[in-house]
């Protein structure tokens, strides 16, 4: 009788045939449905900024076969004012939302995507006013040409429109749905293809044209997702709205301050290289220093992904949490800077002369072992920098920004004029290492 019961009990889920109703599966242990989460959402977040690294390097390809070397001088200029502009939102919105956004109570996320959606449109009109007064004063004053004109405003259009989507983009890893993230910045990249072909088939191609392109692919994804984030979100009460922005501008300010300092020292360093050095060495420089951009990518990926998780858990973790969580994710990111810095010296050659030819891989290729400590600084300083903005310290990303900075500039020079273009990478060297250095400590010191 005791085995007919138990043959009753099991029988029905034990001996239907696989994908039958009656078949049950056994569900995955914990800790590999957490690995597989983690692994697609790794994956994501690697496709997403692939995508969105790829549009910048399609851009590129596109002004240099169609429109020359000109106008790739030009979309370098206007691509710095993209990249300041880029960063006051960044300062103003992005950042602290994947800050804040984790830590909002259910009842306040639909009033916080709201304060959200009304900022993006305040810092659009006051960046768009202020770019078309600086545009205006600037042609009263000399007479830059119709194309720089234009090539600016069009970068300022980009960076509006670009604001919008990105939004979209972090309330994604925010909410954990990375692969949807992925789908956006793919579906961008295609419709840029698609764009940028059509436009230097249809009519002769201008780096102003080239903008108004990417705002255009940049608006059609927009307009697929907004109003699900629309949905999403309710107008905050006058008392939440106060409260929201005083939260962003004792962050934000802080990071306002660090972006605009950082694109400047970056492009500050190779006037300098440019007063030091010849032009084929600064172009040296340069190729080699792309070869470490693919890891920035990376890195920043699993940074939008890990810190809104961090950021959530922040608050209610101990100093000794704090302090192991910040050494597993040093070992993670550091591991992978390790990872590429041996691939780069090991393959750097060869990836130059794929990327530039022969010419310029054979003047650059000497570079590359000194360069490949890079990425293993970068992976320290991001993963101290992510502690840092959890935490909620932006002043001392400043501080840290700040003194290298003053690093890369002043020991950077002293070094180039002593040992020309391998001074030259000692300054970068120098001033990652700062940066990495000062993060790491006070991450470490304040946890």
């Amino acid at each position: 009788m005791r085995k007919l019961v138990l043959t009753t009990l099991i029988a029905p889920a034990a001996l239907a045939p696989a994908g039958s109703a009656g078949a049950r599966q056994l569900p995955l242990p914990a800790h590999v449905r957490r690995a597989v989460g983690w692994a697609s959402r790794g994956v994501g977040s690697i496709a997403d900024q692939a995508a969105a690294g790829a549009v910048t390097f399609l851009v590129s390809l596109v002004i240099g076969r169609f429109i020359g070397a000109d106008g790739l001088g030009l979309f370098a200029v206007t691509n710095v004012a993209f990249l300041f502009i880029a960063s006051l939102h960044n300062g103003a919105l992005l950042e602290p939302f994947s800050v804040f956004a984790p830590r909002r109570a259910e009842d306040e996320k639909a009033a916080y995507r709201g304060f959200i959606a009304r900022g993006c449109a305040v810092v659009i009109a006051g960046t768009s006013v202020a770019v078309a007064l600086i545009l205006v004063a600037w042609s009263s004053m000399s007479a830059p040409s119709t194309a720089t004109l234009l090539g600016l405003a069009g970068s300022a259009l980009y960076a509006s429109v670009l604001l919008l989507q990105l939004v979209v983009r972090r309330h994604f890893y925010i909410e954990g749905q990375v692969p949807q993230a992925a789908v956006q910045s793919l579906a961008c990249l295609a419709l840029v293809a698609a764009g940028l072909a059509l436009y230097v088939w249809m009519a002769p191609a201008s780096v102003a044209g080239v903008y108004v392109v990417l705002a255009g692919a940049s608006a059609l994804v927009c307009a697929a997702q907004l109003p699900r984030f629309s949905r999403m979100s309710a107008a905050p009460a006058a008392t939440q709205a106060r409260v929201f922005a005083a939260e962003h501008w004792r962050y934000g300010r802080w990071v306002l301050a660090t972006a605009p300092l950082y694109v400047g020292a970056v492009q500050g360093y190779y006037l300098i290289a440019a007063s030091l050095l010849t032009a084929e060495e600064v172009g040296y420089l340069k190729a080699a220093e792309t070869m470490i951009g693919p890891f920035g990518q990376v890195a920043t990926g699993l940074t939008m992904l890990l810190l809104p998780l961090t950021a959530r858990h922040m608050d209610r973790m101990s100093g000794g949490q704090r302090r192991r969580n910040l050494l597993k994710a040093l070992g993670l990111f550091v591991g992978l800077g390790i990872a590429y810095a041996v691939v780069l010296s090991c393959f750097g050659d060869l990836l130059l002369k794929l990327a530039f030819g022969p010419t310029i891989a054979a003047g650059a290729t000497p570079l590359i072992l000194l360069i490949a400590p890079v990425p293993v600084l970068w992976a320290a300083a991001i993963t101290a920098g992510m502690v840092l903005s959890a935490m909620r310290r932006p002043e001392i990303l400043f501080v840290a920004y700040l003194l290298a900075t003053l690093v890369m500039v002043f020991a950077g020079s002293l070094l180039m004029a002593a040992f020309g273009i391998t001074g030259a990478i000692m300054g970068l060297l120098a001033s990652w290492l700062t940066l990495a250095t000062t993060q790491l400590a006070a991450a470490w010191w304040i946890s």
